[in-house]
């Protein structure tokens, strides 16, 4: 296996690893999440190995990616301003 690859899935596994274990914190699953995003944009880049018939696959992936980390941020700054931190635990998500 080529040495990019193995690296990647490494980083892939630690990235599920600090998701599940840094739960409590909105912003480092957000940011996680992203880098997970990346790393799956890269494994693509790497397999269709610049198809112009996939490219338009890849330019809609990544806009989807923006648009998902836009809209974590700004549920990030809605809940920090409405309960003044980031932790998970204090959100009680049913009252809203």
């Amino acid at each position: 296996m080529n040495m990019e690859y193995m690296m990647s899935l490494m980083l892939y596994i630690f990235t599920i690893m600090s998701i599940t274990i840094l739960y409590k914190y909105f912003l480092i699953t957000l940011m996680m999440l992203e880098f997970n995003i990346l790393i799956s944009l890269f494994w693509m880049f790497n397999i269709i190995k610049f198809n112009e018939t996939f490219m338009f696959m890849m330019i809609t992936f990544t806009m989807l990616s923006i648009c998902e980390s836009i809209l974590g941020l700004t549920l990030l700054i809605m809940f920090s301003r409405n309960k003044n931190n980031s932790l998970h635990s204090s959100y009680n998500l049913l009252k809203w």
